[in-house]
């Protein structure tokens, strides 16, 4: 269902997580069985595309962390431009349960899928988008957060940058725009992310804990959620 490259970007974000990769494949078949749908419900249009599929990054170790931070429910997110365009994926019975026999449901079974479990929409509109300044060079327009800063006034050690600047948008969604202008690094990926940082080790973040607002994860595996909220484990 998915083109090599596809393959190729999910297994950039997350080589260890091949669970992911399967599941991906699963849910594009959502967007390919969008075309069989009834003309007045077209959805291919507003369908931005699944999360793991919109941006890559340059370094396995950043793919790992990155993929663990976000967990498997928004790795595998679906993203729509609107909410009313996905509001009309699901439709329910009288007593508020979800029909099997049509919507989403009856359009997958059309090329022999099937949705059997939860699965997350983010919808591009409703995000609340970041405001700040932006930077100008280049066409990912990255954008201009504030380095953390110790009482010394120096960078804390082994600080590598703010995780939603160090992702690369994929070329075939760098344009996209919300209907107010606003681009998917400002919105989805600072939604998902916000101002996470990204250092070298498990040792600069602790160095650095005093600097850390929005959470920070290392190269070496250490994800720190927020102040008092640590992934232990592999």
């Amino acid at each position: 269902y998915l083109e090599p490259s596809l393959f190729y970007q999910v297994d950039c974000l997350s080589r260890t997580k091949q669970q992911i990769v399967k599941c991906v494949e699963t849910n594009c078949s959502l967007s390919k069985a969008f075309q069989f749908q009834e003309p007045e419900v077209n959805l291919t249009e507003e369908i931005v595309g699944i999360v793991a599929l919109l941006a890559t990054v340059n370094d396995d170790r950043l793919s790992r962390v990155f993929a663990e931070y976000l967990t498997e429910s928004y790795m595998l997110a679906v993203v729509f431009k609107s909410y009313k365009s996905a509001s009309s994926l699901e439709k329910f019975t009288k007593d508020g349960k979800v029909s099997r026999n049509c919507a989403i449901h009856k359009i997958v079974s059309q090329v022999g899928a099937k949705v059997d479990k939860r699965f997350t929409a983010i919808f591009l509109d409703e995000i609340r988008p970041y405001l700040d300044v932006l930077e100008e060079s280049g066409h990912e327009r990255k954008l201009a957060l504030q380095d953390p800063c110790l009482p010394s006034g120096k960078m804390p050690h082994g600080f590598l940058g703010h995780a939603v600047n160090m992702i690369n948008l994929d070329m075939r969604h760098v344009h996209i725009k919300t209907s107010s202008g606003y681009g998917l690094r400002e919105t989805l990926f600072y939604r998902l992310f916000g101002e996470l940082q990204v250092y070298q080790t498990r040792e600069d973040i602790e160095h650095a804990k005093g600097c850390i607002k929005s959470g920070a994860v290392s190269l070496d595996g250490q994800i720190m959620r927020d102040h008092g909220i640590i992934c232990l484990g592999d």
